[in-house]
């Protein structure tokens, strides 16, 4: 099982690495991470042992301890500033997420009429 995660992970990044996915707070899949670090950071270096999988690169944003999250959760002030990091990731495995970019964000004209004050 081990074996089929780790080849459909390193499957995965070699998809990703070719791929350029939209990233708004609208978008599926849209997360709140702890931190965000580049593929090669040491932190990542156990986690990734663990897990049975290559480290991604400097190329790649892993996230970690991230959860799920959307623009109903952002606008009650989930992941406000100083609290986490949003994100959209493209493999979320729990303790990491693989693949994340920042959403591109509404101007604050919208976000005001959305009654959010971030």
């Amino acid at each position: 099982m081990l074996a089929k995660l780790s080849l459909l992970i390193t499957t995965s990044l070699a998809l990703l690495a070719a791929a350029q996915s939209t990233c708004d707070v609208v978008s599926d899949g849209l997360l709140c991470c702890d931190d965000l670090e580049p593929g090669d950071a040491p932190i990542l270096g156990p986690i990734f042992q663990l897990l049975g999988i290559p480290l991604p690169g400097i190329d790649t944003i892993v996230g970690l301890n991230c959860s799920s999250t959307n623009i109903t959760g952002i606008l009650n002030g989930a992941c406000a500033v100083g609290t986490g990091h949003l994100s959209c990731c493209d493999i979320n495995l729990g303790i990491v997420a693989i693949g994340c970019q920042n959403p591109t964000l509404p101007s604050a004209a919208v976000l005001s009429v959305l009654g959010c004050d971030c």
